[in-house]
């Protein structure tokens, strides 16, 4: 029940803050699991950062960047 919950808790943060003015802003959690978190990436670490290689071709990859830098902001 814990985790249920605290995954609820992050799937509407992601919502509040990161997704404003997007077109996902009022998107329900399942649908923000499959179109943005369930994406294929190369992903290459390094010592210092954490890189996300994503396909130019994916489709919702102006809202992830979006939700990227609204967090990031948010984090600070």
């Amino acid at each position: 029940m814990w985790f249920a919950s605290a995954a609820y808790v992050l799937m509407h943060a992601l919502r509040r803050i990161g997704l404003k003015n997007t077109a996902l802003a009022r998107a329900c959690a399942n649908t923000l699991r499959v179109r943005l978190l369930k994406i294929s990436a190369v992903v290459t670490l390094s010592v210092r950062r954490v890189k996300l290689a994503m396909s130019e071709a994916c489709p919702n990859q102006r809202e992830f960047i979006a939700a990227f830098h609204a967090l990031s902001v948010a984090a600070r």
